[in-house]
């Protein structure tokens, strides 16, 4: 499925806690489409966002017909936020994005231009990390910890930038904060994923930190994986799993 302007594309950009100027960064994604050459839509969930940013988004989406937000009575979570935004979206094509900088916006048609034709997800990985010393062995250690408990293997699950056939979000559902984990889902439904490396944004630059709940979040969701990727289709094996190493500690007991 390449590029052409008779292929309608739908943006959606899940607004969560992080958020950076987002007209400025609407404005950015809009003009590198553009220079993509094809037609397109955007679609801005508010996650239970208010306050100035909806009155700047408000003010700033009139007269753009191809530009429509949508706002939570509260929040939900990125998640729900992004399913909103998938049933929302007109396109055969959906692009993810971020609302903050992550990649490029210029470096959207090299994403855009790849084909589709044999994959059924694109998902960006940033050509350089930024950030900490810290950041980046947390980085590898979350990729690290996922091929283990999953056999899958990525290098940048927490790039927001990904490109995909809508067959793939009306299969696979999305709770809580799975939308991290949507190529590991998308892949054990069936559908195809790539790769595809994109020059990493200047702007990239994570200011707060990590409180202890998150990580505890992170973990949880990656059980949640764990059980979905490996044990969704025969449920019996992981609970007969438990049943049986239980079964071992009594008896050693």
């Amino acid at each position: 499925m390449n590029s052409n302007s008779k292929t309608l594309y739908s943006v959606v950009i899940p607004v969560g806690s992080r958020v950076d100027d987002l007209p400025t960064l609407i404005d950015e994604y809009a003009e590198s489409l553009r220079n993509a050459d094809i037609e397109f839509e955007v679609i801005v969930v508010l996650d239970g966002t208010t306050g100035p940013l909806l009155e700047r988004l408000r003010s700033y989406s009139v007269g753009l017909d191809w530009l429509k937000v949508i706002r939570f009575s509260r929040e939900f979570g990125k998640s729900v936020a992004m399913m909103a935004g998938f049933r929302e979206a007109k396109g055969d094509v959906l692009l993810t994005l971020p609302a903050f900088w992550q990649v490029e916006p210029s470096e959207l048609p090299t994403l855009v231009n790849a084909a589709l034709d044999e994959d059924d997800m694109l998902i960006a990985v940033r050509s350089s990390h930024s950030g900490s010393a810290f950041e980046r062995i947390r980085r590898r250690v979350f990729h690290r910890v996922l091929k283990f408990v999953t056999g899958q293997s990525y290098r940048d699950l927490g790039c927001g930038v990904r490109l995909l056939k809508r067959s793939v979000a009306d299969e696979v559902p999305l709770y809580g904060s799975q939308h991290r984990f949507l190529p590991m889902l998308a892949l054990r439904r069936g559908f195809n994923v790539r790769e595809v490396e994109l020059a990493q944004s200047s702007k990239d630059i994570f200011r707060g930190r990590h409180r202890l709940r998150e990580y505890l979040h992170r973990v949880l969701d990656i059980l949640t994986v764990f059980f979905l990727v490996r044990f969704t289709k025969k449920p019996l094996r992981f609970f007969g799993s438990i049943g049986f190493l239980t079964a071992g500690f009594g008896s050693i007991f």
